[in-house]
């Protein structure tokens, strides 16, 4: 990671548009000049996180897995990218940069978006295998992600037929697996996907058990297109979980008076109630989790 290294990269790539932001970091498309492919250049800033994300990124560009992103690359300078966008960040932080494959759209975008109820179904099948697969994979090697939600889980097209596959990714909140002596306390992730252990401040050792829950939120929006967890009001969500400890029987629509927003297939509610227990003790493992998942969808119309 040597300064001259990034000044070489630079060099050999153009900067085609920006891509977003969050809190902390910057998402750009790049392009390498000699034969026009192109990469995702995240720019974070320091946070004190960054050595953790540069420790993950690194354990995730030496594993590799068809639905996790792929880090190429990253580097820590006090240069600036070359961008007409109007960045945040000031000359005098040393950034550090990491350098993916570039995706398509995230899963957040492809939920609000309205096409075939039928080819969006068949999709949803697909897509909640992988994410299973790819989040035993990461379990496995020892690194919980801690913000699981449709935002950070995104789709890549990979030929001419539009075949499309998921890729988790954004792991600047993840970390590696916490010892029997260690306590994770601290309230990390996107409020709506929390598990009650994440959320709760006390000091109770949580697991890669959380990310389970996160993945039984993303499921039951993924199959009720008519609910968008994230946008139910925070403190809603927030007493319904203190009093019931169950996220299926969110109303779509707060003024609604039904309390129960069921799912058509029985498998699939039982795994999602599942992963959504209070306990996590209770919720799947993540190594059980494809072959649950295959055998759920394959009953899913």
């Amino acid at each position: 990671m040597a300064e001259d290294r990034f000044v070489e990269f630079l060099s050999n790539h153009n900067v085609i548009s920006f891509i977003g932001r969050g809190s902390f970091a910057e998402v750009y498309k790049i392009e390498r000049i000699s034969d026009k492919e192109q990469f995702a250049l995240k720019v974070v800033k320091p946070n004190g996180n960054e050595t953790r994300e540069l420790g993950i990124a690194s354990l995730l560009q030496n594993e590799r897995h068809p639905n996790i992103l792929h880090y190429i690359d990253a580097y820590k300078s006090f240069h600036q990218i070359p961008s007409s966008i109007s960045t945040r960040f000031t000359s005098y932080d040393q950034l550090l940069y990491i350098q993916t494959e570039l995706c398509d759209s995230t899963l957040r975008q492809r939920l609000l978006e309205k096409e075939d109820p039928t080819y969006v179904r068949e999709n949803m099948k697909k897509f909640a295998l992988q994410i299973a697969q790819g989040l035993a994979f990461i379990h496995k090697k020892g690194v919980m992600h801690r913000d699981l939600n449709p935002g950070n889980i995104l789709i890549k097209r990979v030929d001419l037929d539009n075949n499309e596959v998921i890729k988790i990714g954004d792991f600047g909140l993840s970390r590696l697996i916490p010892g029997l002596s260690e306590n994770l306390t601290t309230k990390v992730g996107c409020f709506h996907y929390r598990c009650p252990e994440q959320r709760s401040g006390t000091p109770t050792q949580y697991t890669q058990k959380c990310d389970n829950y996160s993945f039984g939120v993303v499921l039951y929006e993924m199959f009720h297109p008519d609910v968008m967890v994230s946008q139910v009001p925070g403190d809603t969500l927030y007493t319904f979980h203190d009093d019931m400890d169950n996220l299926i029987i969110i109303s779509a629509d707060a003024k609604k008076t039904e309390a129960l927003n069921k799912l058509e297939n029985q498998d699939l509610e039982d795994l999602i109630s599942g992963l959504l227990d209070s306990n996590p003790d209770n919720r799947p493992d993540s190594g059980m989790l494809s072959p649950i998942m295959e055998s759920v969808v394959n009953n899913v119309t």
